[in-house]
């Protein structure tokens, strides 16, 4: 299941802290030549971005996460891609991808 918005809680890898939350997240199945790619988006508030500049400058890669829509819930882990940013902090993206589908809660 993928192409859906909703809401995405990205933690570290052990779940023990929560990175950021994202309201107005998107999921979407990217083809490739290595197979499919679960791909996680969404928008950075100013303190959000800087926290996940941080997490790209500490070479952290792998996060755990949960996403959120139509009252279901799916959780995995993920590499973190490093941050799109814009001249806004509200117009930039967070991403996060995986080839391993993600698993209901």
């Amino acid at each position: 299941m993928a192409n859906r918005t909703g809401f995405l809680t990205i933690f570290s890898a052990d779940r023990t802290e929560i990175y950021g939350e994202f309201a107005d997240a998107d999921w979407s199945r990217e083809h490739t030549q290595g197979g499919d790619n679960n791909i996680f988006t969404g928008t950075a508030s100013e303190g959000t971005l800087e926290t996940f500049l941080q997490l790209d400058n500490d070479a952290i890669s792998h996060v755990a996460y949960t996403f959120e829509s139509e009252g279901e819930a799916f959780t995995g882990i993920a590499e973190l891609l490093a941050p799109i940013v814009n001249e806004s902090p509200s117009q930039s993206q967070i991403r996060l991808e995986t080839g391993e589908a993600p698993v209901p809660a």
